[in-house]
């Protein structure tokens, strides 16, 4: 009997009618010795026995495996017919199929299917939620095949999916919501995965790529198995007139130069056309403005505003204008480094890191006592050399390096008398008189605008108040000389010298006796009032002086004193807006570190006003610094055993009692030193003695890498008496290692507004007030640093004190040189408008492999004007670099978000290239919004 072979494998069933089929794999038996039988057909099919069944086989057939069930013949006209109405119903499903696909190709053509069970995307860049995360709003909708399963995120978050229809084209598909922004697989248990021609998402890809296992499947539109979709900047070649908003979208007509553009007219938008998000805290409009109907009003106690970085800041080499109008409040003159607008970090882990400290022998081992920095340079005060008093100044040049001995220069000015501390008024450097064998007041002043080497530049004037002075204190107009010793006792009488008169000219020269003969150690600034510093009047103690700089100098009721009961002995002193800080020393019986701390916001004859904090590092300071954020105290002599290098600091946005918010560092250099500067970025401690004075000078950077530029407001001479530094507006840049200071060393009225200006053009950047240029950096070929440290306005980062006023009409410009020289008399009349243009936007060349004669774009686009595509809007395409474009006509396939739509269009390429481009064009001063793009080929 002739065995008959069916394909599949158990278990399984005779389908349907004649002809069926036994379904399943290879190899199976089907049927017995039966005669007649058709082994060449892979059906179970006898010519006298037929199962007419769809049961298993075990129903109708023998153990054998041979049909047992009714026999009957079919005649084979019967088998032709029926075989006919199978083909026919095959046909007719494949016709259908094959029409539907067509229609659904002319709403939105899809892709081949991609048989492989893994698909990754890769989507590489788009925008953040504040947080980080995009919280689901990253969503791509793409057909696929219901048995779709498994999920799963590379970096294990999570995302989730759900079954819709593509409401463009009917397509059962599913939206994949991404809760982070990185690789993701598809999974596929069975199944295909289909690829829609159309990304939809609401955010812009920088690059999307889509990877089919080891194999490559080429389905339409894609000459090398990946989609060939950019946008973004990085894939951006051409921006003409045009703006990039923080999204990355493009818009068109906006002026291209101007990148931030706040009126504050009634909130803190943007105008520029790039669109930044800024978020306040505090901060508040209010009623006066220079121009349009409110101002940014800032109280100076956390107030700001807040811009994330952007490359819109990133100036670079080239041309900028940053300008503003501002008026001060009540409290705008005091305190430290006030932010007006700023990118730039204080870096407050890098205490305890090593590679932040460094420090330089200038071999000039002439101990000094006090420090000033005018803008560039650093200046050493002189005091004694181990053998004799000397006025040999030392000087660094801080845009040269640290430990290049051509960075430095001393000058020996004559004049051997021994000072202890410096001034600068913004032109001059006052040298603080104390001793030349005998106490004196011959008070010697250097020109900074002068050669430093010249004779010229210096000059000297005796005072004739020969009492001895440590330390020296400037409020704006005046400079006050602490009074300490004169020879025979401790004393009180204070010299002032009013900068707006002749140095050599006795009527600019004053004193007052306050009546209390108790020495004093430095002194500070508030913004009204003078503090001098308790030191010593025989004994130590803790008597503080004080002078109401709004009151007659030779006035008694201008004085008062306050002994706050800690009578430790103080070295100098620190304001950091709101409170001063004595800086500890000595005791009487040993050297400390307890902390005597005055509240400016309350009474000074308060208990309640003054507080202090042992910080249990009894190692005896002297003079301190502050750098917007931090407190450091300046080591000197360790309980009178040993000098030292050990460095105090104090959080001042943490708790004055908590010890978390204290830490201390010893850099290693035991030498010990008196007074420190702080020149914006990097901190210079005071060489003294080591045991013998000495010149070795340590350094430390209070930033990290996100430092680029800063414009703020100081307060006069912050630096506890034995420092002075430049004040009122400042401007401060980084160029690699460098940092450029630009100040304009004068108050502003509070009762007006005050324009701002600070431009770069080509090699020059200067300082303008009011129109009128204050400070200049000639030769400048260098580049601002990048920083990825936000934008902030009405507050320099992390300090605890802000600017206390108002700005209005703020402005940066990036790529122009607004103002080339004074301009006083034409001033800004008007709020700062935008200037319409049109815009080109052009692709990066992309190389492809195979030679391609068509090319699809895809714009996701959002009018902002009502546009008129293919008259407002164009878009081209080329595949030879540019050489030749094709225009391509767009259409409208719908919105994809409320307000924004898709736009598609193909074109023939005529030429042959593999140097795929696009670019879109704007026409008729109409702004719109291109969120997005995608250009494939074939």
């Amino acid at each position: 009997m002739e065995s008959v072979k069916c394909v599949g494998a158990l278990p399984y069933k005779c389908v349907g009618a004649l002809p069926y089929k036994c379904v399943g794999a290879l190899p199976y038996k089907c049927g017995g010795a039966r005669e007649g039988a058709k082994a060449h057909l892979p059906v179970c099919l006898h010519t006298r026995e037929v199962c007419l069944h769809t049961l298993p086989y075990s129903r109708v057939c023998s153990h054998s495996g041979v049909c047992l069930n009714k026999r009957r013949e079919v005649p084979s006209r019967i088998r032709e017919v029926r075989l006919r109405i199978v083909v026919f119903i095959l046909l007719l499903i494949m016709c259908t199929i094959l029409f539907k696909r067509s229609v659904s190709a002319e709403v939105s053509p899809t892709y081949p299917p991609l048989v492989s069970d893994n698909v990754t995307f890769a989507a590489l860049a788009g925008k953040p939620s504040d947080n980080g995360a995009l919280n689901n709003e990253f969503a791509k909708k793409q057909p696929v095949d219901p048995t779709l399963t498994a999920l799963a995120a590379l970096n294990g978050s999570g995302f989730i999916y759900q079954t819709e229809e593509d409401s463009l084209t009917g397509v059962p598909s599913r939206t994949f919501a991404l809760s982070t922004l990185d690789n993701f697989t598809l999974k596929q248990n069975s199944g295909v995965l289909q690829l829609s021609s159309r990304i939809e998402q609401n955010i812009m890809l920088n690059a999307f790529r889509i990877s089919v296992g080891m194999s490559f499947v080429t389905p339409n539109n894609m000459s090398d198995g990946v989609m060939d979709t950019f946008g973004g900047s990085s894939g951006v070649d051409e921006l003409s007139n045009g703006c990039r908003s923080e999204d990355n979208s493009y818009y068109s007509t906006c002026e291209p130069y101007t990148t931030i553009l706040l009126h504050f007219d009634s909130n803190f938008s943007d105008s520029s056309g790039y669109g930044h998000n800024v978020t306040a805290t505090g901060a508040a409009t209010a009623a006066a403005n220079k121009f349009g109907g409110a101002s940014a009003y800032f109280d100076g106690t956390g107030d700001y505003l807040n811009l994330a970085s952007t490359n819109d800041l990133s100036f670079g080499s080239s041309n900028f204008t940053i300008e503003m109008w501002v008026k001060g409040g009540t409290n705008s003159g005091v305190g430290f480094g006030k932010g007006l607008l700023s990118q730039w970090q204080t870096d407050g882990e890098g205490l305890g890191n090593i590679s932040n400290w460094s420090h330089y022998d200038s071999n000039y081992n002439d101990g000094y006592v006090g420090v000033v920095f005018d803008g560039r340079y650093v200046y050493f005060v002189p005091y004694h050399n181990g053998s004799s008093y000397h006025g040999d100044v030392l000087r660094y040049d801080t845009q040269g390096a640290f430990d290049n001995i051509s960075s430095w220069s001393h000058y020996d000015s004559g004049y051997n008398d021994g000072y202890e501390g410096g001034v600068f008024d913004g032109r001059y450097i006052y040298f603080v008189p104390y001793s030349n064998g005998s106490y004196h007041g011959d008070v010697l002043r250097y020109d900074t605008q002068g050669a430093f080497n010249a004779i010229s530049s210096w000059s000297h004037y005796d005072s004739n108040y020969n009492d001895g002075y440590r330390g020296g204190v400037f409020d704006g107009r005046y400079v006050y000389f602490v009074p300490n010793h004169n020879g025979s006792s401790y004393h009180g009488d204070v010299l002032r010298y009013d900068t707006q008169g002749a140095f050599d000219a006795i009527s600019s020269w004053s004193h007052y006796d306050a009546g209390y003969n108790d020495g004093y150690y430095g002194g500070v600034f508030d913004g009204r009032y003078v503090y001098f510093v308790p030191n010593s009047n025989g004994s130590y103690h803790g008597d503080v002086l004080r002078y109401d700089t709004q009151g007659a100098f030779n006035a008694i009721s201008s004085w008062s004193h306050y002994d706050a009961g800690y009578n430790d002995g103080y070295y100098g002193g620190v304001f950091d807006g709101r409170y001063v800080y004595f800086v500890p020393y000595r005791n009487g019986s040993s050297t400390h570190g307890d902390v005597l701390r005055y509240d400016t916001q309350g009474a000074f004859n308060a208990i309640s006003s003054w507080s202090h904090y042992d910080s249990n590092y009894n190692d005896g300071y002297r003079g301190g610094v502050f750098d917007g954020r931090y407190v450091y105290f300046v080591p000197d002599y360790s309980n009178g055993s040993s000098y030292h290098g050990d460095v105090l600091r104090y959080d001042t946005q943490g708790a004055f009692d908590n010890i978390s918010s204290w830490s201390h560092y010893d850099a290693g250099y035991n030498a010990g030193y008196f007074g420190g500067v702080f020149d914006g970025r990097y901190i210079y401690f005071v060489p003294y003695s080591n045991g013998s004075l000495y010149g070795d000078v340590l350094r430390y950077d209070t930033t990290g890498a996100n430092r680029s530029f800063k414009l703020f407001y100081n307060a006069q001479d912050q630096s506890g008496g034995f420092a002075g530094a430049p004040w009122g507006v400042t401007f401060q840049f980084a160029s690699g290692n460098t940092t450029y200071t630009l100040a304009s060393n004068n108050s502003l009225n509070n009762a007006a507004f005050h324009h701002i200006a600070i431009v770069r053009n080509n090699t020059t950047i200067k300082l303008y007030i009011d129109g009128i240029e204050q400070d200049s950096i000639s030769g400048f070929t260098g580049s601002i640093n990048r920083s990825s440290q936000d934008l902030t306005i009405g507050s320099y980062p992390e300090a605890i004190k802000g600017y206390d006023g108002y700005i209005d009409e703020a402005r940066v410009s990036k790529g122009i040189a607004r103002y080339n020289g004074d301009f006083s008399s034409s001033l800004p009349s008007s709020p700062y408008a935008a200037t319409n243009y049109d815009m080109t936007l052009g692709s990066v060349n992309t190389n492809v492999d195979i030679a391609p004669t068509k090319a699809r774009l895809i714009l996701f686009e959002e009018d902002v004007d009502t546009i008129t595509v293919n008259t407002d809007l164009m878009a081209y395409v080329s595949n030879n670099g540019g050489e030749n474009y094709y225009e391509v006509i767009l259409s409208d396939e719908g919105n994809y978000q409320s307000g924004r739509r898709i736009l598609t269009g193909t074109a023939n390429l005529d030429t042959t290239g593999t140097d795929m481009k696009w670019k879109i064009t704007t026409h008729n001063n109409k702004t719109c919004r291109l969120n997005g793009w995608s250009c494939t080929w074939d």
